[in-house]
């Protein structure tokens, strides 16, 4: 028999020992991640686990965020969004994942009613442990919870098992390229130091008024800097033409062996001289010198024809990875209401289109 508990009831500690040990978990299953994307403006934590009422061992965990926008509408926009699938730990057999698996079912849809939400989206990470060793198949589990499978793709390179000159000749020629005008231009990289975090809010803030693209609230950064950084579970690096000119700061997540591309800041110079190249570049070879076996350049879109979306699925491209599944799954609750939100989402996008 199984009880559901709220993540608050668990330590930091018992939770995130769990998320160590299951191989269906990352790093989007950690506390600290949580309580980054819980920091996101109008967001709250509703994550919860799944625990065996005799003993009060944890059958999985299963994290989530409730984010509220509001709407001409007269309700507000409520979406549910995991910040990565349901983790099991690797101990139940067949029959018991089945179980659980009703629990976490009628607990989602309990939660979506509860909090009026038109819509809840789960994804697996391409680099848990499950999804890499394909042991798992997530669209097929995702369906099992009542989900709808809403899979894409994403770009993940092979450190493991590669010399620096097979790295170099797998990136595209035009990111070779790149690297070797920013060198010539005089760029330099480095890792990160902690008090670097004002020089990342300061290009996020350039960013923000040439891209438009907005940016999440500082304190989410700020948690990045002071919560994963000295905790290694992220990495980063600047590219600077003296010491104190830093011109772009990317960070990686890491966790299990594997690194994926999480955040970036850069001004006008950085992308004029091919420095973001150059840090990618930098950033591949210090993960795989310290014995990183994947690096995830970020989720693909090959399917979009032009615009930024395209511009930066290129850029994630250029790499060298290779495309593999990302599993997505979505439960609509209002079906109505999340058709009209998607009908509203597909207009103001081609209305942007028509403007540029």
């Amino acid at each position: 028999m199984y009880e559901i508990a709220k993540r608050s009831d668990l330590t930091t500690s018992m939770w995130n020992k769990e998320a160590d040990n299951s191989p269906d978990a990352w790093l989007w299953h950690r506390w600290e991640s949580i309580d980054a994307y819980a920091s996101w403006a109008h967001s709250k934590d509703i994550s919860f686990a799944v625990l065996e009422k005799t003993s009060g061992r944890v059958a999985a965990l299963v994290p989530l965020i409730r984010h509220t926008r509001g709407s001409k509408i007269p309700y507000p926009q409520v979406r549910i969004e995991g910040t990565g699938g349901p983790a099991f730990v690797k101990t139940l057999g067949v029959d018991q994942r089945k179980r659980v698996e009703a629990h976490i079912a009628r607990k989602i849809q309990k939660l979506a009613a509860n909090q009026g939400a038109y819509r809840v989206d789960l994804s697996s990470p391409p680099l848990s442990p499950s999804n890499l060793s394909s042991n798992q198949n997530y669209s097929t589990s995702f369906r099992g919870l009542g989900f709808s499978d809403v899979s894409t793709q994403s770009w993940l390179l092979q450190l493991h098992g590669k010399t620096k000159e097979e790295l170099w000749k797998g990136m595209e020629y035009r990111s070779r390229k790149s690297v070797n005008k920013a060198l010539r231009a005089g760029v330099s990289t480095r890792p990160i130091q902690l008090q670097d975090e004002k020089i990342f809010l300061r290009l996020l803030t350039e960013n923000t008024k040439r891209t438009g693209i907005s940016a999440k609230p500082a304190t989410y950064y700020e948690q990045i800097f002071r919560n994963f950084l000295p905790a290694g579970l992220a990495k980063g690096y600047c590219a600077y033409t003296d010491t104190n000119n830093i011109h772009s700061i990317h960070i990686f997540g890491v966790y299990k062996g594997g690194a994926i591309y999480w955040v970036v800041a850069s001004d006008h110079y950085a992308l004029s001289v091919g420095a973001n190249n150059l840090l990618q570049w930098s950033a591949i070879c210090d993960l795989a010198d310290n014995g990183l076996c994947w690096y995830e350049s970020g989720e693909a879109f090959p399917n979009e024809q032009n615009g930024k979306v395209r511009r930066i699925s290129d850029f994630k491209k250029s790499f060298g990875g290779a495309l593999v599944p990302y599993h997505r799954g979505t439960l609509r609750c209002r079906p109505f209401v999340a058709a009209t939100y998607d009908c509203m989402r597909v207009l103001r996008k081609n209305l942007q289109h028509v403007k540029r």
